[in-house]
């Protein structure tokens, strides 16, 4: 597994996203950041995540995922689409539901190109250890399963954070 990058580009009203190799909570913090940027944008009207090179997604990023899931539906009443093709991935979408708020495409041609590095955001522990809990707490609104699941981690991220 290689280290995680997250890259992105905006055409218009359009972003993409690219998520690459092992993501972990470490890259959580300059994520949420890219999404309340793109979240402000007054011009966003789309949002399309690529994970074709993705091998690894943890808790964390799963959560920064529902939560551009909510803000999509709850913005513009439809889905964001999300491009995944491996089989492991697929499986872990499709296990906390995330294949139903994201209209999921398991095969595309994409050019790269256009890409570049999200910006590394200077953050204290206390700002990483929130979004951390916010990434969970946004996967806990999808649905019950996953609010038994990962209760006791918002817990105990709801103590560290206090």
């Amino acid at each position: 597994m290689s280290d995680g990058k997250i890259l992105y580009s905006k055409s218009e009203e359009k972003y993409f996203i690219k998520l690459t190799g092992n993501l972990r909570f470490t890259s959580g913090h300059d994520f949420n950041s890219l999404l309340d940027v793109i979240f402000k944008d007054p011009d966003v009207r789309d949002i399309m995540i690529d994970m074709s090179e993705a091998d690894y997604l943890d808790s964390t990023i799963l959560g920064l995922l529902a939560k551009t899931a909510n803000f999509m539906i709850k913005k513009f009443q439809r889905k964001a689409m999300l491009l995944s093709t491996n089989e492991d991935i697929n499986y872990l979408l499709e296990s906390i539901s995330l294949n139903n708020v994201f209209i999921l495409v398991k095969t595309c041609d994409c050019s790269s190109d256009m890409l570049k590095n999200i910006p590394n955001i200077k953050s204290s522990e206390q700002e990483k250890a929130l979004t951390i809990l916010n990434a969970h707490r946004e996967l806990v609104k999808l649905n019950e399963k996953n609010r038994s699941v990962f209760k006791d981690v918002i817990e105990l991220l709801e103590k560290e954070v206090k």
